[in-house]
């Protein structure tokens, strides 16, 4: 039954995006794993409302899949991904707040000395955030906005 179950999650992409959700009464990692997947798929297609939508799900379903010791990198992991979707939307403001909350939350987890990847993805996503923000602020300036 397992391995039944795992292939209608498979099926998801073939499903409108309201019937993906109503398959998900009962989370498992597989289903976990093709939500974000969805999520990485409708970001790269540009679709950001339903990336959101995937990721947004992902997070509120983290602690169901995984309880909650290991819901601390899961949730760090989504919030940089729900960082990546409001920048691509253009609300540079809470796009810092997810970045930053992810940072803070992989600090906890792996140390503040600590040097990871999954850290510098974020101080990369965080740099180029505050680079975009920089320039549109002084473009706006030149232009006397």
């Amino acid at each position: 039954t397992g391995e039944a179950r795992d292939v209608n999650y498979l099926n998801l992409a073939s499903k409108s995006p309201q019937q993906r959700l109503n398959i998900l009464r009962n989370p498992n990692v597989s289903t976990l794993d093709a939500i974000r997947t969805l999520g990485f798929v409708y970001f790269h297609r540009e679709d950001l409302e339903l990336a959101m939508l995937y990721f947004s799900k992902y997070k509120e379903l983290i602690s169901v899949v995984y309880g909650e010791g290991d819901l601390v990198s899961a949730n760090a992991h989504v919030l940089n991904r729900l960082g990546n979707v409001t920048q691509a939307m253009g609300d540079h403001n809470k796009a810092h707040d997810y970045f930053m909350t992810s940072i803070e939350t992989y600090y906890n987890i792996y140390g503040q000395d600590a040097i990871h990847e999954d850290i510098a993805h974020i101080l990369h996503n965080l740099g180029t955030l505050l680079n975009v923000t920089n320039i549109k602020k002084s473009l706006n300036s030149v232009n006397g906005q």
